[in-house]
């Protein structure tokens, strides 16, 4: 049993009222569920993918594609700045995610994405970038096909495009 210093110094067990105002967010249960040092001595950990650089940003049409190495464990959406969690999703286990389209309204919210191997990555004003990072293939050279428009990788852009 868990034991705690009273005031006086005298040694006592802590009991469930002591442990009131006591909980934890299941955005940081999931963290921790991942994090190396709390598995299981049964599971495998996942092993990042050394080519893989972490998850990748693609603004698509229909909302910007997460891809990552490993799977994807933890989808969160921050109100900048320092405005706290405004929303989070635990997405299935896959290593691809799509983040459905933002309002213009939800320009100030940071996306950012976790993996099982604790590797995180978030792009800033998520609406502002899947707005301006499509690329509308009737503006672009003849030849030239956007693959998955721009990508957004780390903290840089990269523009990704197929030649026919």
């Amino acid at each position: 049993m868990t034991r705690e210093i009273s005031r006086k110094g005298d040694v006592r067990p802590i009991t469930p009222p002591d442990e009131e105002g006591s909980h934890w967010h299941r955005a940081d249960i999931i963290r921790l569920r991942h994090h190396p040092c709390l598995r299981l001595p049964t599971e495998t950990p996942d092993q990042p993918d050394p080519n893989s650089g972490g998850p990748t940003f693609y603004a698509m049409a229909d909302g910007i594609l997460v891809r990552a190495g490993v799977n994807i464990s933890l989808v969160e959406w921050w109100r900048d700045p320092e405005g706290g969690l405004a929303k989070w999703i635990e997405p299935p286990n896959s290593r691809e995610f799509i983040i459905p389209v933002l309002s213009p309204v939800d320009d100030s919210l940071r996306v950012e994405i976790t993996c099982t191997d604790q590797s995180s990555i978030h792009v800033n004003n998520a609406a502002k970038f899947l707005r301006e990072s499509i690329v509308n293939p009737s503006k672009l050279p003849v030849g030239l096909t956007p693959s998955l428009g721009q990508i957004y990788r780390g903290s840089h852009f990269v523009d990704e495009f197929a030649l026919l």
